[in-house]
């Protein structure tokens, strides 16, 4: 009866594993884009949005070329990817935006999640923004946005 009973609880383990196994989603590979600023003129309000060509990038991003190997800015391939953008106002308090996942859901919309972390007041104003390239057969039915407010 040990030996049944032991049974009995693998197999809800296993089933119990299975069920909360993310229902149905599929991580997507993506990769942070570096080295550029916010270049437009207009006042970004908390802004997140998808950006599927280099004229249009261009028109919201600047290059942030920096001394070393890591201070290139990270090319696209607008030809296969698209950018996930998060551009947040221009403020004083020190915010860092950080990728977490992005997720296929079952109806194949993505969830983009990250990481909003706020920090101290600073003496200089900053603009927090958050690039990251996908590929576009992801993008066929929408993205969510999945912010992860940190204190």
């Amino acid at each position: 009866t040990l030996v049944i009973f032991l049974a009995i609880i693998t197999a809800f383990t296993f089933i119990g594993c299975k069920s909360t196994n993310q229902a149905g989603k599929k991580t997507i590979k993506a990769k942070v884009v570096q080295n550029y600023f916010f270049a437009n003129i207009l006042q970004a309000e908390n802004e997140e949005f998808i950006v599927k060509s280099e004229k249009i990038f261009n028109k919201y991003f600047s290059p942030a070329t920096t001394m070393g190997m890591k201070g290139k800015p990270t090319k696209i391939d607008f030809e296969k990817q698209a950018a996930i953008c998060v551009v947040i106002p221009m403020t004083d308090i020190l915010i860092s935006l950080d990728f977490v996942e992005l997720t296929q859901n079952e109806d194949k919309s993505l969830t983009f999640s990250y990481r909003m972390t706020w920090g101290d007041v600073q003496s200089y104003v900053m603009q927090p923004i958050l690039i990251v390239a996908v590929d576009k057969k992801y993008l066929t039915n929408g993205v969510k946005f999945n912010r992860i407010l940190v204190k």
